[in-house]
């Protein structure tokens, strides 16, 4: 029997060709020294950054069409730009929706934080709980609206 959450990746969807990337963009696994919740809140963060670069489309996400977060194979989180003007985030459950909204961004290395750029350009239009068994909970974020300049 193995452990709990051992593995946790991300992946990308391609715009052009609708297929998933060959490799995750990045995977981490769970050692022995690590509970269960404090990775899965450490790389919710880890995710979040991914999300706001994806948002604002930044490399490794230019060509992307979704970007997704699986947990041991099984998808928590989807994120996908239905339009122009939307990003939605989408959650498995309501559990996994709460557990993110409490995550932080984690900046590794020298990355520039994406939040105050991303909070810029997007903002939350309203978050949208499960209303039937195939429906998943999810955010949903708006282009802000550039200010008009009277003449």
């Amino acid at each position: 029997m193995g452990l709990p959450i051992t593995k946790i990746a991300s992946w990308q969807r391609y715009r052009n060709s609708n297929t998933y990337a060959q490799d995750p963009e990045w995977e981490t696994y769970r050692t022995l020294d690590i509970d269960p919740f404090t990775f899965i809140r450490y790389n919710f963060g880890r995710f979040r950054n991914d999300i706001y670069k994806y948002g604002l489309e930044e490399p490794p996400y230019v060509t992307s069409k979704s970007i997704y977060l699986y947990v041991d194979g099984l998808r928590l989180i989807k994120v996908s730009r239905p339009s122009d003007e939307t990003l939605d985030i989408e959650f498995r459950n309501e559990e996994v929706a709460g557990h993110f909204a409490n995550s932080s961004e984690v900046v590794i290395g020298n990355r520039t934080k994406y939040r105050e750029i991303f909070d810029e350009k997007f903002n939350l239009k309203s978050y949208y709980p499960s209303k039937y068994y195939f429906t998943w909970p999810f955010n949903r974020y708006v282009l802000v609206q550039p200010k008009s300049i009277e003449i």
